[in-house]
């Protein structure tokens, strides 16, 4: 049994390495002959709680005991939530066990681990570990598993992904729907949802924060009762808030705020509303930063003394951002501007930003206004209200102050504001503006926690759009939220190599490392092994607000045709493709325009084969006759007889019940007339997804040659018969093409590969297929198709080639001859003064699809 470890950046390595990030403990993985790979923990091992020698060995080798068989009490919270049991249930039959912790590994260096697991009965030719941690652990565990004894790996599962602001939806039957992708307010360029998506995006691939970024509220009006039941305290989970993390009055600075609708009708909540209300969980409004902000209650009686109290506090306590939707005007004579200034100063060094409303009096206000905080408050921003078109509210004050504007007109909130009703409120003002950039300064900060108070200020004034209200900056949180989290999206070593995806038993698949298209144009690959025909299902899923994305399977064999997969967008954002593969590796290629998380699942499923449509030729009696050429003089009645060709035919060896194996053998019979002229080679050429064995006989059924391949080529001499027989053990697609190629050695140029000799429209031609960019095709003009005067290509079918298809004669030299023209969907190349001969025929198409096209009657006789 060869064993090894594998420290060097393999994908082992990279699998271990992602498991880590994901729960945060050091993980390490190990792969039994290249199967999926078994994460667990590097340094602690689950044991049987009845096998107390067992423990006491393990600690005397350096363990501890971390979690001891006994349960812990049930914490009185829980009680007084409902949770327990007035009886406890018995433990009778129920396995304990222990779990013990290794600071360091203990050396196991003398153990022959691949013994010991042949002896525990685990057959395997090659084990390999992502790292000498996970070699240690199974080499000390692994003899006392041969023993029967109770001690076991931890092993290490993953979260199944979502997408869970794919389709947000919010409380139904409110005034302004359910669906906060159609409002106004969080769409059109301020891109709110976009950067709602953007951040997701950031949580499901990296790690973003360390938890809620808090937002201090500072406001009066808090809607802490439930309507019907004054004092309960239900009103906020209905409102979609929560009940704050923090209640503070501000005003004589002690814990605990007045409740019931303020100085203006519940207007503390509703700005909470804006700014922190939960996105996407079927209750209540959306704020701005509902998926990663929570909001703090500070009650205030709009002084000066208040505003700076919460300033402080917010410093002292760690709440990063403060929204202030009031202000008051100041003498300053009589104002402590010195004390103000120092203190917002003070503050914003401490890493707290306060954004402000500009307030909603239509009036200009230059730098040196004396509306506070809105104005001459030091690294404060001020933010002006718009209406949805992008122009200035008619009642948003304006002028310097303002550095930033945003939705303030109809922005969804709730309660109402009368809460006596659940339905919502479309409410205006800049009091509505500041929370929803509040709430984006959030969403940057959940990005990245490092932002000082200036550069969140900055990054959101200057990545603004030009042109807002008066002329002013835009909100754009899109673009706000990824000036704060594009260095985190930088593509890992991990994610840029191209990853293995790992069926399960019921061949279900995801991916380990990707889930995201981290940037324009990022190229995610996933290789898939496929052991035996099979049919493939994949479905991808990403925020469609955020990115184009695409899907293709592609063959990693550079001399292989790319599977002919078929993929349907079933819903926006959304794409389903469906291959049937035969034996190898593929590649699942995943771009994007933009960066955007995905969800990508699959699953691979053995695949059955019918009978095709030769059958039954499965003796030498029963042979399909081939045709490699019309002969010359063949009458009418002997043309349509049950020959088949020149030209391609997709066949199969069908299943054996459910597959894989097969005992269908296919036989073909093939006369070569000596009347083909010397520039054609009679051929038969054979390409499968298995390797089959492929024998010629002669017309005496005598084996001539027998080719063992994927790809075969039979050369046939003229003037004889052959038969040909195609078998194998395994189910399997192939194609099998009959006719002439071209002899390379008559003409002038050496095309580097043999040209199949295209068919005259009057035999009884099956299409050819073009499967590459560009495909080269031999032509033997004589006096039949001179006297034509052109030679006509159109599809097999509807005679309409692709638009992008261009054709070309060469004479054989490569020199182009002549250019087909489009006439009713097909190319037709003038003959006149061309002399007989061999040409080459080039066919290109831009769309790159494969399409099938024959030769075909002149446009005259139509």
């Amino acid at each position: 049994m060869d064993i090894g470890v594998d420290e060097s950046p393999t994908a082992l390595a990279r699998f271990a390495l992602a498991r880590s990030w994901k729960i945060g403990r050091r993980v390490t993985a190990f792969t039994i002959d290249d199967a999926k790979p078994t994460s667990f923990v590097a340094d602690e091992v689950i044991v049987d709680a009845e096998d107390r020698d067992l423990i006491e060995q393990l600690i005397a080798r350096g363990g501890r005991v971390v979690r001891d068989a006994s349960d812990p009490e049930l914490p009185k919270r829980f009680r007084r939530a409902g949770l327990g049991r007035e009886e406890p249930v018995d433990p009778t039959g129920l396995p304990r066990s222990v779990k013990i912790r290794f600071e360091q590994l203990p050396d196991s260096t003398d153990v022959d681990l691949g013994a010991v697991l042949e002896r525990a009965g685990l057959s395997a030719d090659r084990i390999r570990y992502s790292d000498p941690a996970g070699h240690a652990l199974t080499a000390l565990i692994a003899p006392m598993r041969a023993e029967g004894r109770g001690v076991w790996l931890n092993e290490v599962g993953v979260d199944h992904r979502t997408l869970p602001l794919r389709r947000p939806t919010e409380g139904a039957g409110l005034v302004f729907g359910s669906d906060p992708l159609t409002w106004p307010s969080m769409t059109g360029r301020s891109r709110i949802a976009d950067a709602w998506q953007l951040i997701e995006t950031l949580k499901l691939t990296r790690f973003a924060g360390g938890g809620p970024v808090l937002i201090a509220v500072v406001d009066s009006g808090f809607w802490f009762d439930a309507p019907t039941t004054p004092g309960s305290g239900g009103a906020q989970t209905i409102s979609d808030l929560g009940t704050g993390t923090l209640r503070w009055n501000t005003v004589d600075d002690t814990a605990g705020i007045p409740t019931g609708p303020g100085r203006s009708s519940y207007h503390g909540t509703m700005v909470a509303s804006a700014a922190a209300a939960v996105v996407g969980n079927t209750a209540g409004a959306a704020g701005s930063g509902g998926s990663v902000a929570r909001a703090c209650y500070f009650y205030d009686d709009r002084t000066a003394d208040s505003a700076k109290t919460a300033m402080i506090r917010c410093a002292q306590w760690g709440i990063p951002l403060v929204v202030y939707s009031g202000g008051f005007t100041s003498t300053e004579l009589f104002f402590g501007t010195s004390a103000w200034n120092d203190t917002f100063n003070w503050a914003a060094d401490n890493g707290v930003l306060m954004v402000a409303s500009a307030g909603n009096d239509n009036i200009d206000l230059p730098d040196d206004s004396v509306l506070r905080p809105a104005t001459r408050t030091p690294r404060t921003l001020t933010v002006g209200a718009l209406n949805d078109d992008g122009t200035k509210a008619g009642f948003s004050n304006y002028g310097s102050s303002v550095q930033l504007w945003a939705p303030g007109v109809n922005i969804p909130v709730v309660p109402t504001n009368v809460p006596t009703s659940l339905a919502g409120s479309l409410v205006s003002g800049t009091s509505f503006s500041a929370p929803l950039v509040v709430g984006v300064a959030a969403m940057m900060r959940a990005a990245n926690p490092s932002l000082t108070v200036d550069q969140l200020r900055d990054t959101l004034v200057n990545t603004g759009w030009d042109g807002a209200g008066p002329g002013g900056k835009g909100l754009d949180a899109y673009a706000a939220v990824w000036s704060a989290m594009s260095a985190k999206m930088a593509e890992s070593s991990t994610e840029s190599a191209p990853e293995r995806l790992f069926p399960r038993a019921d061949g279900t698949f995801e991916p380990i490392f990707n889930w995201a298209v981290n940037r324009t144009g990022d190229r995610d690959e996933f290789l898939l092994d496929v052991a035996s025909f099979s049919t493939v299902t994949v479905d991808l899923q990403w925020y469609d607000r955020l990115s184009k994305v695409s899907l293709a399977l592609e063959s990693t064999d550079p001399n292989a045709v790319d599977p002919d997969a078929v993929v349907t967008s079933p819903a926006v954002g959304a794409s389903h493709l469906t291959a049937d593969l035969g034996s190898g590796r593929y590649r699942l290629v995943v771009r994007g325009s933009g960066p955007t998380a995905y969800v990508l699942s699959g699953r691979i499923r053995p695949g059955t084969l019918a009978p095709d449509s030769f059958e039954v030729n499965d003796s030498f009696d029963t042979a399909t006759r081939l045709r490699v050429a019309k002969p010359a003089g063949l009458v009418w009645q002997e043309y349509f007889r049950t020959d088949h060709g020149p030209g391609v035919f997709p066949l199969t060896l069908h299943s054996l019940g459910a597959g894989p194996a097969t005992a269908d053998q296919d036989y073909f019979h093939v006369d070569v007339p000596a009347s083909i002229g010397s520039l054609q080679i009679p051929q038969i050429s054979i390409g499968s997804d298995e390797k089959v064995d492929v024998t010629l006989y002669d017309s005496a059924r005598t084996p001539l040659v027998t080719k063992h391949d994927r790809a075969v080529q039979l050369l046939l001499e003229r003037g004889r018969s052959f038969y040909v027989r195609v078998s194998g053990p395994t189910h399997t697609r192939y194609s099998l093409w009959v006719g002439t190629k071209l002899d390379g050695d008559a003409l002038r140029r050496n095309w580097q590969e043999e040209l199949r000799i295209l068919p005259d429209w009057w035999e009884d031609v099956h299409p050819d297929w073009v499967i590459d960019p560009e495909e080269l095709r031999g032509v033997l003009i004589g006096e039949d198709l001179l006297g034509d005067g052109e030679l006509v290509l159109g599809a097999g079918v509807s005679a309409e080639l692709p638009s992008s298809v261009l054709v070309e004669l060469l004479d054989d030299a490569g020199e182009t001859v002549r250019q087909g023209t489009e006439v009713a969907g097909r190319r037709s190349l003038a003959l006149e003064g061309l002399e007989p001969g061999a040409y080459v025929l080039r066919i290109t198409s831009a769309e790159g699809a494969p399409f099938g096209f024959t030769a075909q009657p002149p446009l005259q006789l139509e």
